[in-house]
């Protein structure tokens, strides 16, 4: 009688351990596959932050303040309203698009502005003062 009370106690256990293993197993394959893409910038996490405040009234956030320049994240494609802050705020005109690449500028002073995709849904977008 002891043998099928302790059976019946671990039969449960075991079957939270296999959830866990396989939760964890399928964890590390999908890092394992898809690490350079959610790590293409490093940390994840400032990104997704930022990503997860983007609606119809701010169609673009600022992710953080890099060495090289401001990052902001918008939705995939071009974001014609942080072409605009940009321009407003820089005090420049928008010149040219060359490739994934605006430049803004007064003939004295150039910002330009590089867009990237980030995890095939939305676009980071650096901006450089020349």
């Amino acid at each position: 009688m002891n043998n099928l009370y302790k059976s019946k106690k671990t039969k449960p256990l075991r079957t939270i351990m296999i959830v866990i293993t396989g939760v964890v197993v399928a964890i590390g394959t999908l890092f394992f596959y898809y690490s350079s893409e959610i790590f293409q910038k490093g940390n994840p996490l400032p990104y997704l932050h930022a990503a997860t405040a983007i609606t119809e009234e701010y169609p673009y956030v600022k992710v953080n303040e890099e060495a090289e320049g401001p990052v902001y994240i918008s939705r995939r494609g071009e974001c014609q309203e942080l072409l605009q802050y940009i321009s407003d705020s820089s005090g420049l005109e928008f010149q040219e698009q060359a490739g994934s690449v605006y430049l803004f500028s007064d003939g004295k002073k150039t910002i330009s502005l590089e867009s990237e995709n980030y995890w095939s849904v939305y676009t980071l977008w650096t901006v450089l003062s020349r």
